[in-house]
């Protein structure tokens, strides 16, 4: 595959996170009726989940992502898309040799997408090949949904921790409680002992999507 420069960005953030503000507070020995540091428990809750997933390449509640890229491949290779599990993709837009905006029709008429594999990706039909544009810095815009699954209905906060990895959610309040105890860079004339790693980190080990393996 072409290593063409590329970078993403969220187009809509995740409306819940894996794990509830009451779950994190037991884990951080925080009183249920004890609000007065609900929004520092908040935080860490969003800053273990996106570090949960730097670490993995997962995403893991549902959102609106967009892929932007310089080129598409001119070898007709298949295009991956971060952030597993891939749900849908809404649209391929590119500017073409002429500099004119274009749209490609979606799956399977043009192009297919392999939601199943980690990570996700997509390519165009058989003997076909992506359109030719003109190189211009993120000349290729592709709009994709990724992130688990709600678990039944309606789409609500239990509903997506129900679909949640115990993994992940162990170790993210785990890494709450830790940062909620610790929340300076330093310690002076103190002795600490770290959780081996194969406890903490490694609880994420086996969510962590390789590249090029599908």
């Amino acid at each position: 595959m072409n290593e063409i420069p590329r970078s993403v960005r969220v187009v809509t953030a995740p409306a819940y996170e894996p794990i509830t503000l009451v779950e994190a507070k037991l884990f951080c020995r925080i009183d249920t009726d004890d609000t007065a540091q609900d929004a520092v428990v908040t935080l860490l809750i969003t800053a273990a989940r996106e570090r949960a997933e730097a670490i993995t390449g997962r995403a893991f509640i549902q959102r609106d992502m967009e892929l932007l890229m310089d080129d598409l491949p001119t070898d007709g290779s298949a295009i991956e898309l971060a952030y597993s599990p891939i749900r849908s993709v809404s649209y391929i837009r590119y500017r073409d040799a002429a500099g004119i905006d274009n749209e490609l029709s979606g799956s399977p008429d043009v192009w297919l997408l392999d939601s199943s594999g980690t990570p996700g990706r997509i390519a165009p039909l058989a003997g076909a090949s992506w359109p030719a544009t003109n190189g211009t810095i993120s000349n290729v815009r592709i709009g994709y949904r990724c992130g688990y699954a709600p678990v039944g209905s309606p789409d609500n906060e239990a509903a997506y921790q129900a679909g949640m990895p115990a993994l992940l959610r162990t170790w993210m309040a785990v890494r709450v409680s830790s940062f909620y105890e610790q929340r300076e860079s330093i310690v002076i004339g103190s002795t600490v002992a770290e959780t081996p790693r194969d406890y903490v980190d490694g609880l994420l080990d086996g969510l962590k999507v390789i590249r090029g393996f599908a």
